[in-house]
């Protein structure tokens, strides 16, 4: 009994010291990374001494800095789709690997309040910057993109009005001034005024899902909850497909489904 709680013992560093090597994918060839002797008594599991490893080397990535992103994708051009970059990072070999896809978002979310580049989206095959030195909303999908700081600079230039009235010409005249008697006619709500409280009920037209997503994000930057109720009539699918890709996603995002 002696010798068989002494074998015990010694047998997880037993097993340690034989699987020691991690073989992960690079560019062009696997690369070998020896995780060495374990140290004496060591309690970590051997996935989370594989994970430290890893993040230690710098292919597992906890936080992504803008200037990083701003080097690696737009030194040479002007924009790129950001379900494009997403994807690229999860399926090209010996591309860093984030830990989950909100280490994305956050670096690019940054970059854009830094004003390293915006976010926008395509429209009419052209760039359009939508977020520039400000809290952008992301939805890494459909047509938004991030787009380089010269061109985001060279847009808001052009949107810039030519004239501006002096604020002491409209005090001394007593007038208001004509865009604020459009808005007004428009029934614009102005600054001053909140809401704590948004009901909405839309049709989402084809292939406009991933431009909702975008409002979805912006509405949960403002509001604790959110909550949304999705009908989806003139088509079919199978139990089968509705069990395994539409309950199985939910599932896997840790929402609870409320079925009618």
């Amino acid at each position: 009994k002696k010798e068989l709680k002494k074998t015990d013992e010694g047998l997880k560093d037993a097993v340690r010291r034989l699987y020691r090597m991690v073989i992960i994918p690079g560019k062009d060839r696997f690369l070998d990374i020896d995780m060495g002797i374990p140290t004496y008594g060591e309690q970590k599991c051997i996935d989370e001494e594989v994970y430290e490893k890893l993040r230690l080397n710098g292919h597992i990535l906890e936080k992504i800095a803008p200037l990083v992103l701003r080097e690696k994708y737009l030194s040479n051009r002007d924009y790129v789709l950001t379900e494009q970059l997403y994807q690229s990072a999860l399926r090209t070999p010996g591309e860093s690997r984030s830990i989950n896809k909100n280490v994305l978002e956050q670096g690019i979310a940054e970059g854009v309040r830094m004003g390293l580049f915006g976010l926008g989206d395509m429209e009419n095959d052209k760039p359009v910057c939508r977020y520039f030195k400000e809290q952008p909303s992301l939805a890494f999908s459909g047509n938004e993109v991030m787009i380089s700081e010269a061109l985001c600079r060279e847009q808001m230039k052009q949107d810039e009005p030519t004239i501006q009235e002096s604020p002491h010409t409209q005090q001394e005249t007593g007038e208001i001034p004509k865009h604020r008697e459009e808005n007004k006619e428009k029934g614009i709500v102005s600054q001053g005024k909140s809401r704590d409280k948004i009901q909405l009920r839309f049709s989402v037209p084809k292939g406009k899902v991933s431009n909702i997503m975008g409002v979805m994000n912006l509405l949960q930057t403002k509001f604790e909850t959110l909550q949304i109720e999705l009908s989806a009539m003139d088509g079919n699918m199978s139990e089968q497909d509705y069990e395994d890709k539409i309950r199985e996603a939910f599932r896997q995002m840790g929402i609870e489904l409320h079925e009618e």
